[in-house]
């Protein structure tokens, strides 16, 4: 009989040196195990997601979403001796509850599938459970893409099934990888948390816009505030305090209940242990509104502001106007988080395009850079610049790009394209990688195959806006912000990705075709590289073509939308919101 071992650690290090490693999926594959693989009898689970019953997959997330958010609103009230709406809860704590719910339902279905292969024995994480709860929103969204974090959380859920033939092994994790998760606990933050706008009362309050409202806010005629303190508080984990959360609740299977044990070990401290003092500073130290609240960004991660938020709703029945912040919005058939901000808006904000009665176009601020003011000349540069992409080793959240395992694939299509690449026009290229590595060693890889190539950014400190005038024409290799960018500043720029992975709304796929029909997106790196090799010394002539400029347009009308002065158009939207909040009041 053949001994299996689960290995739930992409580490080799937590693996058998005897048994046949059962892997939970390819992310093991990652670069500095490819030299040790040989050593180690394995096999890869099959990908639960490579199905197709995504759909029905992310519809009953949300289902226990809604279903658990109504129970855990009343846990949250009762604790804290509140009478918040669902709503309001919602916007404080919903999207880090969707988040929750989607990562356990990935980790809890690797897990069961691979205790379908009768594995015999497993290494399991031994470090307290407390050295995992995050003081907020933020700080979780960096636990969920460590390596360690993973380890443990799958760890819980082998152990919630209680399988009786799996002989678990205590394990201790490796010193230095215990540092370095303390290390993102210990990250301070950037904002000043000595503001205060103590007394002082906006009819427009902008946080996290991801641009400068000062220009609009003349417009508007009001003096506004710089951003927002942001509060973060050490903590004791309250565990009797936890045991209470969705004690109304009960489970209708396995899942759930598993979800439920996780949610009261990994719920931020800034809904419990930390929630009455940031309730307490927010109201002390952040401006009264009495008209429009607007963000972009800071709906999802910034707790202080959502918990503030929530409080202008309630007494001053604040109009929540929420913005888009990024391109996959209006674009992939799921995004969990595009769903989530247009549920809990009143007034949802695009850069140009429109889908029902919340949703109202205007031109992007965001892109305001590119789209006035970014001057470059193609005639005075060669060179080539590649933006590339790296994601986490597993799936975070449920979303229609590639994420975790299908990454090696975009890996491999970056070799491919420069391996179709005339080998002359590969010197001209600046490859600028990604500024977060997850583990993948991305430039490692391209150092060993292509030696030759200009490597960028490693650091993550190279402006792009700066290398970008240096060039003549930008590469992309997935579904990025940089494409509305280019197009918004009218610089020549050539895609390529997986047109399986990034799955598209049906009603906006024939502007990607355009896209396609004129050479600016290709279905595979080889295409990508030849459509170079044959255009680059008459990129001008290709990128000023009246079909490219007819498709440029097309495009830019629904995602990167400009005007002479868009300020002004937010300023009549703004005030006519104001309309209405004054006749609601």
């Amino acid at each position: 009989m053949i001994e299996k071992h689960l290995a739930l650690s992409s580490d080799f290090h937590y693996w058998s040196d005897e048994d046949h490693n059962i892997l939970l999926g390819k992310w093991c594959l990652k670069n500095k195990n490819t030299k040790h693989l040989y050593k180690y009898k394995h096999s890869i689970i099959r990908d639960i997601w490579d199905d197709d019953k995504y759909d029905s997959k992310v519809s009953f997330c949300n289902t226990i979403h809604n279903v658990m958010l109504k129970h855990l609103s009343t846990s949250l009230n009762t604790i804290h001796d509140e009478d918040l709406s669902v709503r309001s809860w919602d916007i404080i704590v919903g999207w880090w509850l969707l988040f929750h719910i989607q990562n356990c339902y990935d980790r809890y279905h690797l897990i069961e599938t691979a205790l379908e292969q009768n594995p015999t024995s497993c290494n399991i994480l031994t470090l307290p459970a407390n050295l995992f709860i995050p003081a907020d929103s933020l700080e979780y969204t960096k636990f969920i893409y460590n390596d360690l974090r993973n380890f443990f959380l799958l760890s819980w859920i082998l152990n919630e099934f209680k399988h009786r033939d799996l002989e678990c092994r205590p394990i201790e994790a490796k010193p230095q990888e215990v540092r370095n998760f303390e290390e993102l606990k210990t990250a301070r933050l950037h904002r000043n948390q000595t503001i205060s706008y103590q007394g002082q009362s906006f009819k427009y309050t902008f946080a996290g816009a991801r641009f400068s409202p000062i220009t609009l806010r003349e417009i508007l005629n009001e003096n506004g505030h710089e951003e927002l303190p942001y509060y973060r508080y050490g903590f004791e984990p309250n565990l009797k305090l936890r045991e209470e959360l969705l004690s109304n609740y009960q489970p209708q299977t396995h899942f759930e209940q598993v979800c439920i044990s996780l949610l009261r070990n990994q719920m931020p401290a800034s809904f419990l242990e930390s929630f009455g003092r940031n309730l307490e500073a927010t109201s002390i130290n952040y401006p009264k509104n009495t008209g429009i609240i607007y963000t972009a960004n800071s709906i999802l991660t910034d707790d202080s502001f959502k918990i503030w938020t929530t409080t202008q709703i309630e007494k001053n029945k604040s109009i929540l106007a929420l913005g888009q912040h990024s391109n996959v919005y209006g674009n992939l058939h799921n995004q969990s988080a595009e769903e989530y901000e247009r549920r809990i808006a009143d007034v949802y904000v695009t850069w140009g395009w429109e889908e029902d009665k919340k949703t109202t176009a205007l031109p992007s601020l965001s892109l305001k850079p590119f789209y006035k003011g970014f001057s470059f000349n193609l005639k005075t540069s060669d060179k080539i610049i590649f933006v590339d992409v790296s994601y986490s080793l597993f799936k975070s959240w449920l979303y229609s790009l590639p994420q975790g395992s299908d990454h090696l694939e975009t890996i491999q299509d970056v070799s491919s394209f420069y391996t179709s690449l005339n080998t002359k026009l590969l010197e001209k290229f600046e490859h600028r990688l990604y500024p977060l590595n997850f583990g993948w060693d991305e430039g490692d890889i391209l150092r060993s195959k292509f030696p030759n190539l200009k490597l960028t950014n490693a650091d993550g400190e190279i402006s792009f806006k700066k290398q970008l005038k240096s060039g003549r024409i930008c590469v992309l290799n997935y579904h990025s912000m940089v494409l509305s960018e280019c197009i918004a500043a009218d610089y020549p720029v050539i895609c390529f990705w997986n047109f399986e992975k990034t799955k598209l709304r049906q009603s906006i796929k024939y502007l990607y075709q355009n896209l396609e029909d004129v050479g600016i997106l290709h279905s595979s790196p080889k295409s990508a590289a030849e459509f170079i090799d044959k255009n680059y010394h008459n990129i001008e002539t290709w990128w000023y073509d009246e079909k490219t400029i007819k498709a440029k347009k097309a495009y830019a009308s629904k995602f990167c939308r400009s005007e002479h002065e868009p300020e002004k158009a937010w300023a009549n939207f703004f005030n006519q919101l104001m309309v209405k909040h004054e006749h609601n009041s």
